[in-house]
C-alpha cells in the first residue's frame, strides 16, 4: 500500500510543472495521473508536508516556484502570505472556542445508579 501512495505521489509531482506560467488547474493534474481531484489534493497536502514548495495560483494552478523567476517569487510569497492569513483565522476560531468551553462546560456527574447493585 505505501509504495503505491508514493509511486502516485512520484506522479504527481512530475504532473505539477516549475514555473507559474505552466502552472496546472487541478482538474489537468488529477487527469494525468488518473486519480480524483480529491485524492489529489490529498496527495499535495502530503508533497507539501515533506517539504515540496507546491505553490497554487488564485487561478487554481498549481506549479514548483522557480528560484530565478521574479514572478514565481513574489506568487510564493502570496501564497504564503495567504496560508499563514488562513492558519492565523483558524487559530483565532480555535481560541474562541476554548475561552467559550472554559466558560461554560459544566462538570460531568455521571448516574452511577445504572452501576450500584440494589439488594
Amino acid at each position: 500500500m505505501a509504495d503505491n501512495v508514493n509511486r502516485y505521489l512520484e506522479l504527481i509531482l512530475k504532473c505539477i510543472p516549475k514555473g507559474s506560467t505552466r502552472a496546472r488547474n487541478l482538474r489537468d493534474v488529477a487527469m494525468m495521473a488518473n486519480v480524483s481531484e480529491r485524492q489529489t489534493q490529498e496527495y499535495i497536502r502530503q508533497l507539501r508536508e515533506d517539504g515540496c514548495p507546491i505553490v497554487s495560483m488564485s487561478s487554481g494552478g498549481y506549479f514548483i516556484p522557480d528560484e530565478n523567476d521574479p514572478t514565481d517569487i513574489a506568487e510564493a510569497e502570496r501564497y504564503m502570505s495567504m496560508m499563514r492569513g488562513q492558519a492565523m483565522e483558524r487559530l483565532q476560531t480555535v481560541k474562541a472556542i476554548e475561552h467559550w468551553l472554559e466558560k461554560n462546560r459544566k462538570p460531568v456527574q455521571m448516574n452511577m445508579d445504572a452501576y450500584i447493585r440494589k439488594g
